[in-house]
């Protein structure tokens, strides 16, 4: 007698995704956090490196895992009879890209992801009863919002093809600035040229350098962490509905304890925190990832600025050191940081102290306003409207928002941004006593 092999799938399928949310889903997250407590014990260049290909991978990992799973969920939800295993065990790395599930499930949207995927039939009966104050409607919207918005939006084209050989390890190499001049000192991976590229007429290998800062480093262990944490939450619904029989020979007697499982830790503090704040995540890493965005920005800033202005000779003459509305550093003699103004005068100072003061002002300018224009941003990571969180829709919620900024403010790690912002040993440090209470000030409403 014949084997009914999609029988056998579903038999082993609630052992696989109670598998999936305990342990497997785990995995990247466990290695990228190990690797970067080693990193961060000895951060030289090589870890660096080594760290951030690390990392890279497992984020288009991740990607991959999650382009797989949304995959086998859709085909099951539109066909009942293919077991969720028989997608997984025999998909292509092509038919998982995100952009192409979404194309081909006919999804344009977050709100639409979440109907097709069916998730509001996940959410127990006796939620409000087991798990009192815990919006899992709003968590799992706020997946589907993360996957069809950041995660969509993430995973490159090109990024796809260099995974690809980083993967294998054979076409990594440590610096990209060595094989192309005006690419960046990073890791990097050579891939064939995309045929339906112009430039392959002329150029057979294409490369593609993965950016090693701090803040892109964060982003993408950020990325593991929220991709891997949903999929886990989604897992485990997914047994307490069709396969609560699996739960308790595994010793749940209540199908919702499995989510208090300490395994399951991180996913329920991630229900928790998204039940506190508003739709879209934004814990506390992530408005830190944020400021040290803006600390950046405005090192660059600085650095354009302090190699123009000390040009400034002295002699009589008004202090006109300022930043436009743009952002842009503006100065009699240069204009912008972006570009001379031959046709402006030259502003002079009549005393070297006078044209030190104007340039201190002036980076103070830079740091102030790059902060600010991050706090001003906060209002488009959170709605404003109904967030479900009691705050209404008459901007009371801004309370809470500047709340995370005051525990990221407390948490963030300035020696990083503090050394960069050093200009010369002539001049000052430029975040000074008093432009770090004005800082403060905008950070934390203080």
């Amino acid at each position: 007698m014949a084997v009914d092999k999609r029988d056998v799938l579903r038999r082993i399928e609630g052992d696989y995704l109670l598998d999936y949310a305990i342990f497997t889903g785990v995995a990247r997250v466990y290695v990228t956090r190990t690797l970067e407590e080693c990193f961060i014990k000895e951060k030289n260049d090589l870890h660096r490196r080594m760290f951030l290909l690390a990392v890279y991978r497992d984020e288009y990992s991740a990607y991959e895992d999650l382009g797989a799973l949304l995959m086998a969920l859709l085909t099951h939800r539109q066909n009942p009879e293919v077991p969720l295993l028989e997608t997984l065990i025999s998909y292509g790395v092509g038919q998982v890209e995100l952009s192409k599930v979404m194309e081909r499930f006919a999804i344009k949207s977050s709100e639409q992801l979440y109907e097709q995927l069916g998730l509001g039939d996940l959410i127990p009966a006796t939620w409000r009863e087991q798990f009192p104050g815990l919006d899992l409607e709003k968590a799992l919207r706020t997946a589907t919002d993360f996957f069809f918005v950041d995660c969509l939006r993430n995973q490159k084209k090109d990024g796809l093809r260099a995974f690809n050989k980083l993967k294998h390890g054979v076409l990594v190499v440590p610096n990209a600035k060595r094989y192309l001049p005006n690419q960046i000192d990073a890791p990097a991976a050579l891939y064939k040229t995309d045929e339906s590229n112009p430039e392959a007429v002329d150029n057979p290998v294409s490369l593609y350098a993965v950016p090693m800062t701090d803040v892109d480093l964060e982003g993408r262990l950020l990325s593991i962490h929220c991709i891997q944490a949903n999929l886990r939450m989604i897992a485990a619904l997914q047994v307490i509905a069709r396969h609560p029989e699996t739960l308790q020979r595994r010793g749940f007697k209540n199908p919702s304890d499995v989510l208090r499982a300490p395994e399951l830790a991180d996913v329920l503090d991630f229900i928790k925190q998204v039940t506190e704040r508003g739709k879209r995540f934004s814990s506390v890493r992530r408005v830190m990832l944020q400021i040290r965005r803006c600390l950046e920005l405005a090192v660059q800033k600085v650095v354009a600025f302090s190699r123009h202005m000390p040009q400034a000779p002295l002699g009589t003459g008004e202090q006109a050191v300022g930043v436009d509305g743009a952002g842009r550093v503006s100065c009699g003699c240069h204009g912008s940081s972006t570009g001379r103004q031959e046709s402006s005068p030259c502003i002079r100072y009549s005393t070297a102290a006078e044209r030190t003061n104007s340039i201190a002002r002036g980076k103070s300018q830079i740091v102030s306003g790059c902060l600010k224009t991050c706090l001003h941003r906060a209002d488009s990571w959170e709605p404003t409207g109904d967030s479900g969180d009691g705050s209404g829709g008459d901007g009371s919620s801004r309370g809470s928002r500047r709340t995370n900024w005051r525990a990221a403010y407390r948490k963030i790690q300035y020696e990083t941004p503090l050394k960069a912002l050093h200009t010369s040993s002539s001049r000052s440090i430029i975040w000074g006593s008093s432009s770090s209470a004005a800082i403060r000030r905008l950070c934390i409403g203080a």
